[in-house]
Order: C-alpha cells, then structure tokens, then sequence
C-alpha cells in the first residue's frame, strides 16, 4: 500500500510513528524482514531511520527499494 503524510505535517514526527508502528504490526507476524520502495528524494529520511538501500531507481517510477530487519 502507499503511506503518504500531508506536507503541512513535515519534520513533526508523524511519518516515523506511522514506519514503526507498522513495522511493529509487521515484525510481530513473524517477519524478520521488511521491504519499502520510496522515490530517490526520500532516501536520506529511511536511511537515517535505519533502512539499507538495496537498489537504486527501479523499474519505470525509477523507485529506491530498501529494508530493514528486526531488531
């Protein structure tokens, strides 16, 4: 699915609260790992919150692929 926060709600927090808690609904099924796709001008925001970029502008939106492992 897509998980988009209005811009008006930049820099207050609310894009890592709602990473985590699906992060948390996602490792508690039992995955060790999770997987997002995001464009290339939010790389830095998943790599500081903890994602590995695994590849680089894929396919025809040219989107970043990473993921993260439980902890």
């Amino acid at each position: 699915g897509v998980l988009r926060v209005d811009p008006s709600f930049s820099k207050t927090g609310v894009a890592t609260a709602l990473i985590r808690a699906v992060l948390t609904e996602i490792f508690s099924l039992g995955n060790a790992k999770a997987y997002r796709c995001a464009t290339a001008e939010k790389r830095g925001f998943y790599q500081r919150s903890g994602w590995r970029l695994i590849e680089e502008e894929v396919g025809g939106d040219e989107l970043d692929v990473f993921e993260v492992h439980s902890n």
